[in-house]
């Protein structure tokens, strides 16, 4: 089946007779964004998909103990377990739920692709880090605005804009009122980050690029992600819940090979 649209995926699980009514819900509020395949990718082997994510998963999971001293602590070694949480555990799940996606059919590119490789900030936000959002806001937002006269860098900022807002939303349905802008000042600021980086870091040498990225995402995650997880408890629970991705990983595993 090859899905080229949101609303294709949507009908498709919806009228999908071998989904349980409960288990489509949660499938249509999660799953269906990593069924939409991405525009610069071709799909991916689900097998590699779901052991990718598994080996991410498993690495936190190892981790777990670890990590639930560190985001009580502060500074470098609280920042370095949030982000390890963020990168492996985003990089685990989406690629399991991509995996799951083919069992009903519908293969996609995986929306992770190892960010934590990323040389540059451009690399990170439009090929590495969730090519599935990076497309649909290309589609919805940088296009459309383009093809009204906009300039390239204010559509690339409104696509980050977009995003940060997208993520606040996010918050708000988890229940968190008590948001102060943070993140969507964080994807704001890396919008800007992406921009300068093409207009006077892009032509250095490749170890200040690499460089550059690294500094600039820590700063932005310490100064303006991480204290939302932590204030929020989303950090704690995010280490709790490792352990049930584990599981699941697990039991998909053993479901694939027989």
């Amino acid at each position: 089946m090859t899905l080229t649209t949101p609303l294709n995926a949507i009908a498709a699980i919806d009228n999908s007779d071998r989904i349980k009514s409960d288990v489509r819900d949660v499938i249509l509020r999660i799953a269906v964004p990593t069924a939409i395949p991405s525009h610069r990718n071709p799909s991916e082997d689900p097998l590699k998909q779901l052991l990718r994510g598994a080996m991410y998963i498993a690495t936190l999971a190892c981790a777990s103990p670890h990590l639930q001293v560190a985001v009580q602590q502060s500074g470098v070694v609280r920042d370095a377990a949030g982000l390890a949480f963020v990168l492996f555990g985003s990089s685990g799940v989406l690629n399991i739920m991509a995996a799951c996606m083919a069992l009903f059919g519908i293969r996609s590119a995986s929306p992770f692709r190892n960010p934590m490789f990323s040389k540059t900030m451009s690399s990170f936000w439009s090929g590495r880090w969730n090519a599935t959002v990076s497309d649909a806001l290309r589609v919805g937002v940088y296009e459309p605005l383009r093809k009204r006269g906009f300039s390239k860098p204010i559509c690339s900022l409104a696509c980050f804009l977009v995003s940060g807002v997208a993520h606040e939303v996010v918050l708000m349905y988890c229940g968190i009122l008590d948001s102060k802008g943070e993140w969507m000042m964080f994807f704001f600021l890396s919008g800007v980050a992406v921009l300068v980086e093409r207009r006077f870091i892009s032509q250095t040498h490749k170890l200040v690029q690499h460089l550059t990225t690294i500094c600039v995402l820590y700063a932005l995650f310490h100064y303006l992600f991480v204290p939302v997880t932590i204030r929020t408890g989303l950090a704690q629970n995010g280490v709790q819940s490792i352990r049930a991705g584990v599981k699941l990983a697990q039991a998909l595993g053993q479901w694939m090979s027989t």
